[in-house]
C-alpha cells in the first residue's frame, strides 16, 4: 500500500498475517488465486461502491490459497491509487501473491481474469506451472488457435517454449 493510503490502518494487519503465514506454514504444491469479497453495510473509505447490490459497499481481496481453502497470502484492493493498478494489473497481482513461492515447483491455477500467455511464460521461467482458462480477446493469444473454426468434439493446440494454448468445442454444444 502506498504511504498515505486510506487503507493504511489495516496494512499492518495484512502484513502481519502474510509474514506469520510465511514463518509457520509452507503451502502444498497446488495453489489457487482467488478474489473473495467482504461485504459491509456501512460506507468504507477504501472499499468499492456497488450500487446494484443489496449490500452496497464491499472490500475486494486478492488471495493465494490452497485447493481446500486455506489462505496462504492476501492483500486488499484499494482502487486506482493501488500500486498494482494500471497496465498489466492482473499479472502484477499474480506475481505479487507468488512472491517467495516462485522457483519452488508450485502449480498455480487461475481463472480467465488473471491468465495470459506472457504471464504463463514468466511463471514457467521461474519454475512455476500455471493452468487456467484464457480469454479469447487477450492480446498475445496465438491466432492459429483462437481463429480456428471447430466442429463438435474437435480440439486444436499450439506449443511454444513450454507453453501450451488449446481450444476445444464440447460434444454437447
Amino acid at each position: 500500500l502506498q504511504p498515505g493510503a486510506r487503507s493504511l490502518k489495516i496494512a499492518k494487519l495484512v502484513d502481519y498475517f502474510n509474514n506469520k503465514m510465511d514463518e509457520i506454514y509452507y503451502p502444498s504444491r497446488e495453489l489457487i488465486i482467488d478474489e473473495p469479497t467482504l461485504l459491509s453495510k456501512g460506507q468504507l473509505l477504501f472499499g468499492r461502491n456497488t450500487k446494484t447490490k443489496r449490500l452496497k459497499y464491499d472490500i475486494k481481496l486478492y488471495s493465494l490459497s490452497e485447493p481446500y481453502g486455506l489462505t496462504v497470502k492476501f492483500f486488499v484492493y484499494t482502487g486506482s491509487c493501488d500500486i498494482l493498478a494500471g497496465r498489466d494489473h492482473t499479472s502484477k497481482v499474480v506475481l505479487k501473491l507468488m512472491e517467495g513461492k516462485l522457483g519452488c515447483g508450485h502449480s498455480l491455477f487461475v481463472d480467465q481474469f488473471y491468465n495470459s500467455v506472457p504471464l504463463v511464460a514468466t511463471l514457467l521461467s521461474a519454475h512455476t506451472y500455471c493452468t487456467g482458462t484464457l480469454r479469447v480477446d487477450r492480446v498475445h493469444n496465438p491466432a492459429a488457435v483462437t481463429d480456428a473454426p471447430l466442429r463438435r468434439g474437435e480440439t486444436v493446440a499450439q506449443y511454444a517454449k513450454g507453453v501450451m494454448v488449446g481450444k476445444w468445442r464440447d460434444r454437447r454444444t
